[in-house]
């Protein structure tokens, strides 16, 4: 055995008495592969819910626009109309003097007046060719836009219409993840820097906070019976169940590549509702096409962004929108042809009980400790026009 006379540092221990350090060095990793759930807790708050199955209700901007149902000719006064998707109920839009233009340019389109409160769910009564107009035959679908009121001097007060907020149920869904140990494990040295309860406890954490994340972007909304127990286990639904389901702001990549047109015309040229500013979780094969279109087009680059909300992003302007867009690296392992755009202001984490960790009282054996993560959550969102994903993305074509 040797002396050392002095003080002794770090590097007087002998190479076998300091485990290596085996840093995970995984933090930030899995952090941007959390990203959604990081954006709601951090940014948007949480809220409480008190029943497992929440409703929204949301209040979308009043309807305008509808669209002719069937050629009619020059002098026809009763007009068929529905939404452009061959809805029923889109009358209900329309009252007596409002002042109408048919086409898509109000300086040259023929003006009609409405001329009393329709009766039927899709027929409106019109004086044709008003104010000057010149009227005509109508093709059809075109486009018939409600511009304004139009009041007789003297005359009396019009018929009111009121829209009813349309409304979504969602789940709360239960996520667990056991994480166990035995007393001997824990009390046994290892060289990955760290205690190994510790270690299975981050690790559990880790894999929980996966669940979630996926949960939040993939869930599909549904319920069964458990035959164990005969309770409900319900799935939340997620960003991709919803837009998928409403038909709104979704296209699939996997069978076209990726061009400008796509981006500019199909997927954003359709995102005209919510905020000036969103953020685009892309998986890396689509990043790296977004890359690509941008040193394509050299019309607008790439930009950094502060680190406002804890990720390395950059900033892309597209038509009125600011897009922010940064790495998912659990869609880049897992789908890195995807990608969600999101609005934050019109998010809501909803929570029964967040994230705990719990204790599990393993019967018969008392060197066994066993732990479970469990968290009840589900996901709220408004607008859903303010959204968007598209999937499948492969490959960049100019």
């Amino acid at each position: 055995m040797s002396a050392i006379l002095g003080l002794r540092d770090v590097e007087s221990l002998a190479a076998a008495a300091r485990p290596n350090d085996y840093e995970l060095l995984v933090h930030d990793f899995w952090k941007d592969a959390r990203m959604f759930q990081s954006l709601l807790t951090k940014l948007q708050g949480r809220r409480k819910v008190v029943d497992p199955e929440f409703t929204v209700f949301e209040q979308d901007m009043p309807q305008r626009r509808a669209f002719i149902n069937g050629a009619v000719g020059g002098g026809t006064t009763t007009l068929v109309i529905d939404d452009g998707a061959l809805a029923v109920g889109t009358a209900q839009y329309f009252r007596a003097g409002q002042v109408l233009v048919l086409g898509t340019d109000p300086a040259t389109g023929e003006m009609l007046q409405v001329v009393a409160d329709p009766t039927l769910p899709n027929t409106i009564e019109v004086a044709r060719a008003q104010f000057g107009s010149v009227g005509g035959a109508i093709a059809d679908n075109t486009a018939i836009t409600i511009l304004h009121d139009a009041s007789a001097e003297g005359g009396g007060v019009p018929t009111g219409v009121t829209e009813i907020p349309t409304s979504r149920t969602n789940y709360i869904g239960i996520i667990q993840t056991p994480w166990q140990y035995t007393e001997m494990m824990a009390d046994t040295a290892t060289r990955y820097g760290e205690r190994e309860d510790v270690r299975q406890q981050k690790l559990g954490l880790w894999q929980h906070s996966f669940d979630i994340e996926l949960s939040l972007l993939y869930g599909r909304l549904g319920w069964k019976v458990d035959p164990a127990t005969g309770t409900r286990v319900r799935t939340t639904g997620g960003l991709a169940y919803w837009l998928t389901t409403l038909g709104i702001n979704v296209w699939d990549g996997s069978g076209a590549n990726f061009t400008p047109a796509h981006w500019y015309t199909t997927w954003f040229g359709s995102m005209t509702y919510g905020s000036t500013q969103v953020v685009l979780m892309a998986g890396s094969t689509l990043l790296a096409c977004i890359h690509a279109l941008a040193r394509a087009t050299g019309v607008q680059m790439l930009q950094p962004y502060e680190n406002k909300f804890g990720f390395i992003l950059d900033r892309f302007k597209v038509g009125s929108k600011e897009v922010l867009i940064g790495e998912h690296k659990l869609l880049s392992r897992l789908y890195p042809g995807d990608g969600f755009v999101v609005d934050l202001p019109y998010l809501k984490y909803c929570l029964m009980k967040p994230t705990t960790n719990r204790p599990v009282t393993v019967a018969d054996n008392v060197l066994v400790k066993k732990n479970t993560y469990l968290t009840e959550h589900g996901l709220q969102f408004v607008n859903p026009n303010a959204f968007a994903y598209i999937k499948g993305v492969t490959t960049y074509t100019p």
